[in-house]
Formats: C-alpha cells, structure tokens, sequence
C-alpha cells in the first residue's frame, strides 16, 4: 500500500505497479486529484484507500474508482447524498453513524468488510443488499444471524468475534453460503445448524476452543465439504478432526471471492 501525504508527482504514480493501492488521508489538491483520476482509471486492478477528510473527494473520483475500496467510518460521515457506481468491494474500517446511507450510496457493492469495534450492526441495515460476501468483524450483530435474514444471496460469510453471538440458528436461509468462516466465537457450541447448508464447501473454524470433538462431528455430514481449516484448541482435538476428514486447507476467507464479487 502506498501512503500518500500532500501533492502527488506523476513520477509517483509511474513507479506504481497496476494493481497498487492508493491511500491518502488529507484532501488532495486539484491537480494531485486529477493525476490519481486518470491513473486509476487506467488501471481496474488497483484499489483505493480513504481516510477522514479524504472521503469528501469521492465525487470527484467516482468516475475513475476502481472496484475496491476501503474507507473509514469517521470519513464516511462525510459523503454527499450522491450514487456512486464502480465500486464492487467496501470494507469499512469502524460502524458509520448512518451505515444504511453509505450502503445507498455504493448500490453496486457485492462485497462488504465492516470491521466494528464492537458497535451494534443498525437495525435493518443489510436488509435488501445483494450481498454475495459478507464479512463481519468486532459487530454487535445480536446473539443470532437474524440481522443478515434478508442477505439469502450470500455466497461467503465471515464472522469474527461478534459481540453477544450465541447461536447460528437462521444460517439455514443461506442455502447458496459455499464459504464459511467462523472465528474467535467464544459462546457458540452448538454446530448442528450447519447440516442444513447444502452448498458449503469450505469451511474455517478458529479460535473456537470451547468446542469439543462431538460438537463438531457434524461436520462429517456435510456431504460438499471439499476444504477445512480447523484451530479448536489442543493438538489432539485439531488432529482428530483432520483425520476424521482429511480434506485440503482453505485459503484465506474472501480469497476468491471478495476482490472478485
């Protein structure tokens, strides 16, 4: 990633790989903007990183956005009422006051990142979003998946220490999920609910050291499983389960799926 800090020379630029990613905080001057626009509109690989203040230029890029983009939840309070097209991938760093208004805003998202620092997801929020890859970090989502009922699109979902998360009942109304990764969910211990996925092909269970080897038995059941990764503390629980299935590691989550949603 490349940090940018006051103008922008177009010997910068050329030094820049095709798929680099841009990151500024503090407004760029005119012709600083009109340098990055032209270079990001020849090049869909790249992708763009906003901070504060920054977030205001977006209607003088969303022409040349390419379609990942990464912005912070202090600057996206500071977006106009405007569409902006492009942009396939958004993670959003911290939970903006009016998440709803900045999903509006980029209608064309297929990928979403929101990485909270344990704020309540806002009611109704996600509802109506074609969503193909979802992932939730540090959200206060409730104690079920009842928050993402209306997402029936999902194809990827992560789901990384969310506060008061208890139980996965509602995961069956994600009946095309083929990616599954669940982290550091300390007060889940029930897994049945994931026999009733039949696309899931790749699974990922970390940091979920309270589980014990009947309580993941399910996973034998899920006949598509095809790649596992599996941390539930203690070797001997970990080496159990991949004997049990001795199925190839999945990649990172989003690997395949979120830059290309």
């Amino acid at each position: 990633m490349r940090e940018f800090r006051g103008g922008i020379g177009e010997k910068s630029l050329e030094e820049l790989g095709p798929g680099a990613r841009l990151s500024w905080r503090d407004p760029l001057d005119p012709l600083s903007l009109a340098r990055v626009a032209g270079w990001l509109a020849a090049r869909p690989a790249a992708s763009v990183r906003l901070h504060g203040r920054a977030v205001s230029q977006l209607p003088e890029l969303a022409h040349a956005l390419p379609e990942v983009l990464t912005i912070d939840a202090a600057g996206s309070n500071l977006l106009p009422p405007l569409r902006i097209g492009r942009v396939r991938s958004l993670e959003i760093a911290g939970m903006p006051d009016d998440l709803a208004r900045v999903l509006d805003t980029f209608a064309d998202v297929r990928a979403l990142r929101l990485a909270a620092r344990g704020e309540p997801l806002p009611p109704g929020a996600l509802d109506g979003r074609e969503l193909r890859v979802l992932d939730l970090s540090r959200v206060g989502a409730g104690p079920d998946l009842a928050a993402l009922a209306g997402l029936t699109g999902l194809r990827s979902l992560r789901l990384y220490r969310l506060e008061g998360f208890t139980r996965l009942d509602g995961v069956e109304r994600h009946g095309l999920l083929a990616e599954l990764a669940l982290a550091g969910l300390v007060g889940v211990d029930d897994l049945e609910p994931l026999a009733r996925l039949p696309a899931l092909a790749a699974l990922e269970l970390t940091g979920m050291w309270q589980l014990d080897l009947p309580a993941v038995s399910v996973l034998e059941r899920l006949s598509r499983l095809s790649a596992l990764s599996i941390d539930i503390g203690g070797r001997r629980k970990n080496v159990e389960v991949y004997r049990r299935l001795p199925l190839p590691r999945t990649g990172s989550f989003g690997r395949s799926g979120f830059a290309a949603a």
